[in-house]
């Protein structure tokens, strides 16, 4: 009996009995009804007609539901990379905006290849982590997008000053760049304000309970 009620359970086991008994009851019309041979043949063509299209339709939405847990599932795995590396890059942003703030040399291949050191450690993301996040919400993707971009920006400015562009030898460029990257910095920042608590409440939605990213939810708000 018990191993009955598992077969049961069995969701395909569930709809090829629904079927096998739907059509034996489809058949058995044609029985009630006292069909003739033309009638027969043109009844069973489409119960086998009918029989494919609900076939047609259960594999499709069961490929859908397929992808859906794995899109899902991917998601999740990525959330939970996330909600550590958002705070990383958080607080390497405020570094980095500290030091350009009280280095008066920021032109120096020493000083600048010091804040290009700030922001190489950190893991940042690609397009195709971002595509995981998708099924989170596309306001969040966009968010980290943009942030992204924004600390690529800086990043190559500050690469070019640590070449020996314009900005190293002219105090006065010099004085611009550093104040458009702090500008960049507190843009970049505001982006990604909300985003690691977006990824922490679709953890805590899908029944994961992400101890240490929850215990470093601080590290944002400070």
């Amino acid at each position: 009996m018990k191993t009955l009620l598992r077969w049961l359970n069995f969701r395909p086991i569930r709809l090829a009995l629904l079927g096998l008994v739907s059509i034996t009851a489809l058949i058995s019309l044609g029985f009630v009804y006292n069909l003739n041979k033309s009638d027969w043949g043109t009844w069973v063509g489409a119960i086998g007609t009918a029989a494919a299209l609900f076939g047609t339709i259960y594999l499709a939405r069961t490929e859908t539901r397929r992808r859906e847990r794995a899109e899902h599932d991917l998601a999740l795995i990525t959330a939970a990379s996330f909600s550590i590396r958002i705070p990383e890059l958080f607080q390497a942003l405020k570094e980095l905006e500290r030091e350009l703030d009280t280095n008066r040399d920021f032109g120096s291949v020493s000083n600048c290849s010091r804040c290009v050191a700030i922001l190489a450690r950190v893991d940042t993301w690609t397009h195709s982590d971002l595509a995981a996040l998708l099924p989170i919400g596309r306001g969040l993707v966009v968010r980290l997008g943009l942030a992204h971009a924004e600390v690529a920006s800086i990043m190559g400015r500050m690469k070019q000053v640590e070449r020996g562009g314009p900005a190293a030898s002219n105090p006065q460029q010099n004085h611009l760049l550093k104040t458009a990257l702090i500008d960049r910095i507190d843009v970049t920042m505001q982006h990604l304000k909300g985003t690691r608590e977006e990824c922490l409440v679709f953890l805590l939605r899908s029944g994961i309970d992400d101890g240490f990213a929850v215990s470093q939810r601080a590290l944002i708000d400070r």
